[in-house]
């Protein structure tokens, strides 16, 4: 899924965010701006945000009571936000709940990694 999802932010994949953020989702990206599911994917539409290549690694998913889940990653990406350049490696947490069979993001955080 997490995978996917950076597929789908390279191609612009707005109905893929539509089923795979919770209607309550929340996200904070890596320059502190905290932000709805509605205002990322408005973001993806527009062109605020655009990656040109995002490669996600050192995944582990860790499932809570059987409908809880959080997974933490790294992945290096090149794009950009608002017009400047956000290349680099970032670290995530995201946090996921299964609702009706479907694993649903709710949360998520990402923080630069600033080390060599």
């Amino acid at each position: 899924m997490e995978r996917d999802a950076a597929q789908a932010s390279v191609k612009g994949d707005v109905a893929f965010f539509e089923r795979f953020d919770h209607p309550e989702y929340t996200g904070v990206n890596p320059m502190g701006k905290l932000s709805t599911r509605s205002e990322e994917i408005d973001e993806l539409k527009s062109g605020t945000f655009k990656a040109d290549s995002i490669a996600v690694d050192e995944l582990k998913v860790r499932i809570y009571g059987g409908d809880t889940a959080i997974v933490t990653g790294r992945n290096t990406a090149k794009g950009t936000y608002r017009g400047k350049d956000v290349s680099g490696r970032y670290r995530f947490t995201d946090t996921f709940v299964k609702e009706s069979g479907d694993w649903r993001c709710v949360a998520s955080q990402g923080t630069a990694i600033t080390e060599p």
